[in-house]
């Protein structure tokens, strides 16, 4: 993924997280992962996502797949 794709992923998922009126500690235990992987996705530090991570924040968010994947 490329530096600008993940910053735009990291906003996205920041934004959706906050409009859920979620901390990254909530998202991180309601999507099963470390509140440092969420705190990297949200900076856009994160080349090469994993599938089953996107998914799972995807799911929490209440985003559509094509959301994060694109």
């Amino acid at each position: 993924m490329k530096p600008e794709r993940a910053s735009q992923l990291g906003q996205l998922l920041k934004a959706k997280r906050e409009e859920c009126g979620l901390s990254t500690h909530r998202l991180a235990a309601a999507a099963d992962m470390d509140q440092a992987t969420i705190v990297r996705f949200e900076a856009g530090t994160i080349a090469a996502p994993r599938p089953d991570k996107l998914s799972r924040l995807a799911e929490v968010l209440g985003l559509s797949s094509a959301d994060v994947f694109t």
